[in-house]
């Protein structure tokens, strides 16, 4: 079988408005939870490093 990981934690998170990172203010540093406004789409982006191919994936929110 082919190496997979098993289980991911993410340490840092950054956020794009139409393709422009934000900039995030201490005060505003999502640890523990993160809301969308809802106001248009919306999509996680995940870099792996390397081109990898899904058949599930679980999202855990």
């Amino acid at each position: 079988s082919a190496p997979c990981a098993e289980n991911w934690r993410f340490g840092d998170l950054d956020f794009y408005e139409n393709e422009t990172k934000l900039k995030m203010a201490p005060s505003h540093s999502f640890k523990s939870a993160w809301m969308s406004a809802g106001t248009g789409e919306e999509w996680v982006y995940v870099d792996l490093g390397i081109s990898s191919t899904f058949d599930n994936i679980k999202l855990h929110w």
